[in-house]
């Protein structure tokens, strides 16, 4: 599981600020020491602001993630590793819902299937064994989107997500 913050750029509110939570995952072994990392899930963007009618809007962005990286660990001890990870991303962005308080007009708008984010991930660690199927890692994880392709009545944002990434493996007979 990985939750953290975001900063976010959209061209009507330049830079804003933004939480988000995200997936799941499963790595598969290449070689000694390191393995592909496949992780499909769900990340929401949400944040408050003002528009230009002082009206108050809370957003909430959700998006379907999936990411493919290559994860190296070095082995420290016994039990523990440490390990880092660099890969690409893309987020298809299928729900955009705005609540929007303009004192006595209260609305909330809805829209599907918006457009994609590309970009690279990158993440540092550690990892260290429980029993010998079980594994604990604590990481800092930082996905960057590059580039978007969206509908033209979009909002276009383009984010850089940090993330404390908490994650207990299980490794399943071979």
């Amino acid at each position: 599981m990985k939750t953290g913050y975001a900063i976010g750029e959209m061209e009507s509110l330049k830079k804003i600020m933004l939480s988000t939570a995200t997936n799941f995952g499963g790595e598969f072994f290449v070689r000694e020491n390191m393995y592909l990392n496949v992780s499909p899930g769900i990340s929401t963007l949400q944040f408050s602001h003002t528009d230009s009618a002082n009206a108050s809007v809370f957003n909430k962005k959700t998006f379907l993630d999936f990411s493919i990286s290559l994860k190296k660990y070095y082995r420290l001890s016994k039990n523990s590793s440490a390990f880092w990870d660099f890969g690409i991303c893309g987020d298809y962005f299928f729900r955009d819902k705005r609540e929007i308080n303009a004192g006595l007009n209260n609305s909330i708008f809805i829209n599907h299937n918006l457009g994609f984010n590309f970009g690279t991930i990158a993440s540092f660690g550690f990892k260290t064994l429980i029993t010998n199927k079980l594994a604990f890692d604590v990481a800092i994880f930082v996905q960057q989107d590059e580039f978007f392709i969206y509908k033209i009545n979009a909002d276009k944002i383009k984010t850089t997500r940090n993330f404390l990434v908490f994650s207990f493996y299980r490794e399943f007979e071979k």
